[in-house]
């Protein structure tokens, strides 16, 4: 994939500035009523990369599911 050449990312990432992860993260995080976030914007763990996109929109498509009954709340 040639990111930087495709029209909907253009090779984009963020980078936040001091104090915004921990200003902001917690809006990010929780739900706000039934919207959720997700990306790796969102991840602690992995902010800027690959792999918080994927832990992040796997948590957020649990969350989804537990909410709506498909899937069993995990203890």
């Amino acid at each position: 994939m040639d990111w930087p050449s495709d029209i909907w990312v253009r090779g984009s990432y963020s980078f936040p500035a001091p104090g915004q992860v921990t200003k902001m993260g917690p809006m990010l995080w929780n739900a706000q009523s039934r919207l959720r976030f997700a990306g790796e914007h969102t991840s602690y763990a992995f902010m800027g990369f690959m792999e918080g996109a994927l832990h992040s929109g796997a948590l957020v498509a649990r969350a989804i599911a537990e909410r709506d009954g498909v899937a069993k709340k995990v203890a």
